[in-house]
């Protein structure tokens, strides 16, 4: 078995680590609130990547949920294409796998998150009345707990696992249609166990716009806002891309407000005309586009302001990780490079970490990343892990 078992690193990500690392840099800020040296950390090349276009099914991704190491150095992989949790060692062979589709004990309808506790323990996340699995290093199911139907908040959407058996609700907030753009709340709750539930705070949703003349027809406008989330043990991070802070929430303690040290910045008119000309040159390249689509990207309301992240991550030890947003008609100027800031849990701004463009943080461990890339060519997603270095 070679240490990658067949190397998905085309295109872009060929490019960026061709020269055997990731440039990784530190950027000074007027506001910066370090009280440490900032750092400089070197991200190499990947020594293990999982996944291939077509071959034998262990290394073939539908839907990779959620991905972690375990303390061997084992890779588990949650697949919720094809509802099952699978395990390879540190060089990428596939060792077991565990359920498949199904409703019944050790089966799993859509698996929605994975993470690991103590004693290497996995516990996996399904849909299926938000059934959680505890799955032990050699494969075996340990015990699993559903919720209770009647405890849950209506309209409950799941999102994560906290901690050992906690499940992180999302509750739209429903109001009146009104046309235009708008940003709808939700409550977050936490459930534990079977049936307990606990209000944790709100969160605005991702933007939308309803246009003027069909207001029930909703759509997701350039630069659109996203809630973000992420989980470090019993500590849930939110963030709505807007405030200039991160809401760190544990249970039974006050809820802490980390600084993001992200400038807003501001959309001007040749912004928003740039912005509009980008999206009809992009649904034009995907389908016929009709007058009516035309005018509605002409009149479409854009939001004030960009995003000030694309994405949040956090590490196994708390820091948080936010991947600075580029708008679609400026990536082409980023060169498949994706920039991370790193702040600590005090709200120090320790580093900027250069990826490649277009991957999904699934695990910051202390001295590794794993992600979550997709071939540009088959779409075919594939998992990477690359060492870390702290320096």
């Amino acid at each position: 078995m070679k240490r990658t078992h067949r190397s998905l690193v085309f295109g872009v990500l060929a490019l960026v680590l061709s020269a055997g690392a990731v440039l990784v840099t530190h950027r000074h800020r007027p506001d910066q609130r370090s009280v440490v040296p900032p750092s400089l950390w070197k991200v190499e090349a990947p020594l293990t990547t999982i996944g291939v276009p077509d071959g034998p099914l262990p290394y073939v991704f539908g839907q990779v949920s959620a991905a972690g190491t375990l303390s061997d150095g084992s890779i588990f992989v949650a697949d919720a294409g094809f509802s099952e949790l699978r395990i390879y060692d540190q060089r990428g062979k596939h060792r077991l796998v565990v359920g498949r589709k199904g409703r019944g004990p050790g089966e799993f309808s859509r698996i929605i998150d994975a993470r690991r506790i103590e004693g290497d323990t996995i516990v996996v996340l399904d849909r299926e009345r938000l059934r959680r699995t505890w799955v032990a290093p050699d494969g075996g199911i340990a015990r699993t707990i559903s919720a209770d139907p009647d405890a849950l908040p209506p309209g409950g959407f799941p999102r994560m696992l906290v901690g050992s058996d906690g499940v992180l609700l999302e509750v739209y907030l429903a109001k009146d249609v009104q046309p235009g753009l708008s940003r709808p709340l939700a409550d977050l709750f936490l459930l534990r166990g079977r049936a307990r539930i606990d209000t944790l705070g709100q969160v605005a949703l991702n933007d939308v716009y309803r246009p003027k003349d069909n207001p029930g027809n909703a759509v997701l406008p350039p630069l659109a806002r996203l809630p973000a989330y992420a989980v470090a043990n019993d500590v849930v991070y939110v963030g709505d891309m807007e405030a200039p802070h991160i809401y760190a929430y544990t249970l039974g303690r006050e809820t802490r407000r980390i600084p993001t040290h992200v400038k807003p910045r501001y959309v001007d008119r040749g912004d928003a005309a740039a912005i509009r000309s980008h999206l009809v040159d992009r649904v034009a390249r995907n389908q016929r586009l009709s007058p009516q689509q035309r005018r509605t990207i002409e009149k479409m309301d854009i939001p004030s302001r960009f995003p000030d992240y694309a994405s949040l991550a956090v590490a196994l030890n708390g820091d948080l990780w936010l991947e600075e947003y580029v708008p679609s008609h400026e990536r082409s100027l980023a060169a498949g490079i994706s920039r991370w800031n790193v702040i600590s849990l005090e709200g120090n701004q320790l580093a900027t970490v250069e990826l490649p463009s277009g991957v999904r943080l699934l695990e910051i461990a202390e001295n590794h990343l794993l992600w979550l890339f997709k071939d540009q060519e088959s779409a075919t997603p594939a998992i990477a892990l690359a060492p870390l270095t702290r320096r």
